[in-house]
């Protein structure tokens, strides 16, 4: 058996290990190399992602300021006198006459104080067009006066409108005749109305202060306070003889009697009450007086007396 020679092996594995790092080391080294030179180049394209970035906020900035500038040069252009100088004060006044003309761009939003406010834009409005009158005579000048003027009053229709709208539907006939008022005067300034619209409101609003006329009159009624039940019932005739033509769609002129009937016949019916607690005192005079208004009444408005209960009550 041949035998193993420990000392040679042991060198045989010494020199295979030193020739297996010998070819290693290189390779690592190039590895640890690019990772360096990676991470390097990677924050340097990081900053300069950066530096990009803050170039282009600062180009964005100055982007909207100028936009911003712009803007606010244009909307406050009617009161620089270079712009007036530039274009003259008759076109200046002519802009500034339109810019006022125009609708509140807030009124569909708060339609009470774009109410308030049309008044004083339309008086500033003429103030414009008289200057800029004043500095031309031109037929072109004295037609865009016109459009301008009707533009305004059409304007101050459309916004009125929108507000009698809202008193339409609370039934706040008052203050609705109120925007109707300001409607007509606009409308002889030269401001068109759309008569189905406006139509429309009045009926709308007439018709509610009706109901509620009704209303308070079948409550009337059923206490027999007459007064305000034929006070009711008068007004809503008045109103249909001179405001609209035709009663709501859920009421009838049998309604109107009908309601009238009731309260009468109430009436009566509370005058006997009184004549017998009047009775239980033993005063047969003062008895006799309130059956005898009670007659009168029932004769008057064409309701039944019961004769029968008035006997009774006397005896």
């Amino acid at each position: 058996m041949r035998c193993i020679n420990f000392t040679v092996l042991r060198r045989g594995c010494q020199f295979q290990t030193r020739r297996i790092m010998t070819r290693t080391y290189p390779i690592s080294r190039q590895l640890n190399k690019r990772l360096l030179t990676g991470g390097v180049e990677a924050e340097e394209g990081a900053a300069a992602a950066g530096a990009a970035g803050a170039a282009g906020g600062q180009m964005l900035k100055r982007v909207l300021g100028g936009i911003a500038a712009v803007v606010i040069l244009y909307k406050t252009r009617l009161s620089n006198p270079i712009y007036e100088k530039m274009v003259g004060s008759e076109k200046v006044a002519l802009e500034s006459a339109d810019v006022k003309a125009d609708l509140p761009f807030f009124y569909k939003y708060d339609v009470k104080t774009a109410a308030q406010t049309m008044g004083p834009r339309l008086r500033s409005m003429e103030t414009h067009l008289a200057k800029a009158m004043s500095n031309s005579t031109s037929p072109e000048t004295a037609k865009r006066v016109e459009e301008i003027r009707t533009k305004g009053y059409s304007s101050g229709i459309t916004v009125n409108l929108a507000r009698g709208d809202k008193f339409a539907a609370a039934a706040n006939v008052n203050e609705l005749e109120k925007c109707f008022e300001t409607i007509q005067d606009y409308k002889l300034n030269g401001g068109n109305l759309d008569e189905k619209e406006y139509t429309r409101v009045v009926t709308l609003g007439y018709h509610n202060k009706i109901t509620a006329l009704f209303t308070a009159a079948q409550n009337a009624a059923n206490k027999g306070d007459a007064n305000t039940c034929i006070g009711s019932v008068a007004e809503i005739e008045t109103y249909l003889k001179s405001k609209v033509e035709t009663l709501p769609s859920n009421m009838t002129n049998e309604d109107l009697a009908s309601v009238q009937t009731k309260c009468h016949t109430k009436h009566v019916d509370n005058l006997l009450s009184q004549a017998q607690s009047i009775r239980k005192t033993g005063s047969r005079r003062e008895t006799e007086a309130r059956l005898r208004q009670a007659r009168v009444y029932a004769s008057a408005h064409s309701v039944g007396f019961d004769e029968e209960n008035a006997t009774s009550i006397l005896q």
